[in-house]
Formats: C-alpha cells, structure tokens, sequence
C-alpha cells in the first residue's frame, strides 16, 4: 500500500462519490479509481460495493476509513505542528474538562510562557473528555476522574482530602467537621451526567451504603450549587469551586476513604507531541508550587 492509495481511498470514503473524491484531490476520476483498483488487488479484498452510481464501504473498508481518519488527522497535526514553529504562528491546544473552576489556575503558568498558543476549552463530562480525546476533538483533558481506557494516559497532578458544601443556614454549617454518618440523613445531590462513571459522587456511592431515597440527581454542577443554597440537601463540591458564593460553606470530612483529585489526560500517541510536553511541563511546575504554597 502506498500514500497514493489510501489517499484516493480515504476520499473516496469521505464524500461517498469517485467524482467528488477526484476533485478535492486535483486528479482526474481514472487515476482514482485505478488506485483503489491496485489497492483491493493487492489485498484481495473489496472495499466498497458498487451499485449503479451508488458506492458504499465493505465491513473491511469501513475498518479501514477508521484507520485512514486517524492517519490523515495525524498528518495534518504534523503539518501544523512544523508549519507553526517554521512561521511562528500560532497554534491551538484543545481541552476538554470537568473540571471548569480549575481550568485557569492549571493553564495560567502555560499561558504566560507560551503566548502564541491559543487555548480552546470545552466543558464536558468524563465519558466525553474520553471521546474528545479518543476522537482527537481535544489535545488534553483535565478531570477529577481516572480516565481508564487503553488509548489514554491518566496523570495524577493533584489531591485533597475530602469535604463536604452545605448551605450557611443548615442546622450542619456550624460543625467543624462532619463523618459520612453524620450525612446520611440529608439528601444527596448527585450529578446525573456523572452517573457510571469515576467522579468524586461516584466513588463515594460505592463506597459507602447510601438511602436511595436520598439520592437525588441534577443536570449539571451549577442546578446542585443552587439546590444546596436553597436547603435542598448537601454535595460533595470543591471548596474552590464554591468559595465566591457566600450561600455556602465547606466542611472536612473525616474518615471519608475518597479523595478529590485531578488529573492530567491525553492520548498515548500525543505522548511525545512537543505542545502536549509543554502542557504537562507547564502544569506540574503549577501542581507542585500550589502545593509548596499550602505549607
């Protein structure tokens, strides 16, 4: 197989049709087809049934458009990769994140030392962080869950024991510390995108028996920060994430077996992309000197 092929390959699979394929790569329809001729002779195998005018991908073609994808992606990584540093233009690092309150302390550091680089975030949760990054929509993900998945490397850059946010008019706000016990009569807002996954909710879920009836889901983190304002019950949120909304307090809680974490996600394949080195660089000097700070 040479890049010829699965050039003429790739589009044809793209736009469904040998015409249009022929005329995004600049080549007459003959030659298109005669590559992908030469390709499924080689291989004996058909890649596209032919109907008519209609043509559509074999199961082996369409294994093979998925491949194809992510060379051609890579490709046009690379490309802008070398272009950017030959022109010094910008390039663009892609986030996505669960964890919106922490993106700009993580990213500051990178920020400053490298001013060219324009930072798209995108915030989701962590089964999308997973397909952002397996679909090469997102350069690096940053989330408070264990990121499991053979495609991906999970970086722990960070920890802190565990506490609980209730209202400042619960009967609870004025305890100095508080036990999982103590909170299994008040309901429990969970988040419900969350559900099935590693985040913090989660794993205290499997940990500890909980009152189902007690459980009650949300949409997303700000519908829970409202709840809990509003005495609807507690949540385990980040007293960071809440420390501008004097509605609230953060309280410890002791003996809780979870600890919040964060962690630094990216494609085992991206490993060694010089953008993907920097970011990490950038935000373990960040971890380590907030952590320096807390002494």
């Amino acid at each position: 197989m040479n890049h010829a092929q699965l050039k003429a390959f790739h589009a044809v699979a793209e736009h469904g049709r040998i015409t249009a394929a022929a005329k995004s790569l600049g080549i007459t329809q003959p030659a298109v087809t005669l590559q992908i001729q030469a390709l499924e002779k080689k291989y004996k195998i058909p890649l596209f049934d032919r109907k008519g005018h209609s043509i559509t991908l074999t199961k082996a073609g369409a294994l093979l458009h998925n491949l194809s994808s992510q060379y051609f992606s890579l490709e046009k990584e690379a490309n802008t990769l070398l272009t950017s540093i030959k022109t010094k233009k910008s390039a663009r690092l892609t986030i996505s994140s669960d964890l919106p309150h922490r993106i700009f302390p993580l990213t500051e550091n990178f920020r400053q030392n490298s001013p060219n680089i324009e930072i798209s975030v995108t915030i989701c949760n962590e089964r999308t962080i997973q397909q952002n990054l397996e679909e090469r929509q997102s350069d690096i993900g940053i989330s408070q869950s264990e990121i499991r998945s053979p495609n991906i490397d999970c970086l722990e850059i960070g920890q802190e024991d565990m506490t609980v946010t209730f209202s400042r008019e619960h009967p609870f706000a004025t305890r100095a510390e508080l036990t999982l016990n103590d909170l299994k009569a008040s309901n429990f807002l969970v988040n419900s995108s969350e559900i099935g996954g590693n985040a913090v909710d989660q794993q205290i879920l499997k940990t500890s028996e909980w009152p189902e009836l007690l459980i009650k889901t949300y949409d997303n983190q700000r519908l829970i920060q409202e709840a809990v304002a509003n005495l609807q019950g507690f949540a385990f949120l980040s007293p960071e994430e809440v420390k501008h909304d004097q509605r609230l307090v953060s309280i410890p809680v002791v003996g809780c077996p979870v600890k919040r974490k964060e962690f630094l996600v990216f494609l085992k394949q991206k490993t060694n992309f010089p953008i993907v080195t920097e970011f990490k660089r950038s935000v373990l000097e960040t971890t380590v000197s907030q952590s320096s700070a807390a002494y």
